[in-house]
């Protein structure tokens, strides 16, 4: 069982790691993620790996409300980074896909969360440091 003072030291250290990796803008690592959000990146994440997988199954995996989804998807639509379609073997549901704009950007998040990934990493100089550091955080979000 976790001490109040740990989770106080984690608060405070995981609230330094945000605000020095500028994570809540990624604008300013890059101009062609301006305006986009962590949800928005994640809707597109999930479309981009299961492009057969319906909108219900996008809610579900994102875990947010159906008009939490809608607003987020008619976003993206109009940005041109996605295109709902009916889905063909299941009339009532709909499809995610990306567009190539959406695609770009995707590819763009992907370069943009391997250079955070090792700024991350490259703070801890010990190979066998980093080896740990990516098992502890990969047992923690496991159990999350």
């Amino acid at each position: 069982m976790s001490t109040s003072r740990e989770v106080e030291h984690l608060n405070d250290a995981f609230h330094v790691l945000l605000l020095r990796l500028n994570l809540a803008r990624l604008d300013l690592w890059s101009d062609k993620l301006a305006g986009i959000g962590y949800l928005d990146l994640h809707a597109m994440s999930f479309a981009e790996s299961k492009p057969d997988h319906t909108l219900a199954e996008m809610r579900e995996h994102l875990q947010v409300p159906q008009s939490t989804l809608t607003s987020l998807i008619d976003r993206l639509e109009k940005r041109g980074l996605v295109r709902r379609s009916i889905h063909p073997t299941d009339r009532r549901s709909y499809l995610v896909e990306l567009t190539d704009k959406g695609v770009e950007v995707q590819q763009e998040h992907h370069r943009v969360e391997r250079l955070l990934m090792r700024k991350i990493l490259d703070a801890l100089p010990n190979a066998s440091e980093r080896t740990q550091f990516v098992e502890l955080f990969r047992k923690i979000v496991a159990k999350l």
